[in-house]
């Protein structure tokens, strides 16, 4: 399916993991580069080019969200002004090859399709489709690509 794959996270218990998974993957996926890294913006990343860039962004543009009994989901639930998309949008580019493609999942009950449509315009994006599906109701999918001028 992919010759090198990079997964990232905020959250080193979720990074390390990963990285546990990919020490028991060495020998079915042979020369392929596998990378778990921890970094709390896109722009952490090392300088690399991919071709698809799958993410789920925390969902909640609230200071507190209604669910706080469920203790720490703020760490992947809350994007405060939405600083996490906002960063992600603007630097994202600089990690895509010119066919890639992006697909982030969004819940339907924080965002809908318009929520970010002039951000991503700005940073030379743009949206090529947004769907829901049966099996996550709450959810929805919004896939970009880079604007080739």
């Amino acid at each position: 399916v992919c010759t090198n794959l990079t997964l990232m996270d905020k959250h080193q218990p979720a990074v390390t993991m990963c990285n546990e998974t990919i020490k028991n993957l060495s020998n079915r996926y042979g020369n392929r580069k596998v990378q778990a890294l921890v970094a709390d913006k896109i722009s952490a990343m090392p300088d690399q080019k991919f071709d698809l860039v799958v993410g789920n962004p925390p969902h909640w543009n609230w200071t507190e969200p209604p669910y706080q009994a469920l203790g720490g989901i703020d760490r992947i639930a809350l994007d405060a002004g939405w600083a996490i998309h906002n960063e992600f949008f603007q630097n994202i580019s600089n990690y895509l090859t010119d066919n890639a493609v992006i697909l982030l999942i969004e819940h339907r009950l924080s965002t809908g399709p318009g929520t970010f449509a002039n951000v991503i315009k700005q940073h030379g994006l743009k949206i090529t489709k947004f769907f829901h599906t049966k099996s996550l109701p709450n959810f929805w999918f919004l896939e970009l690509t880079k604007e080739i001028e």
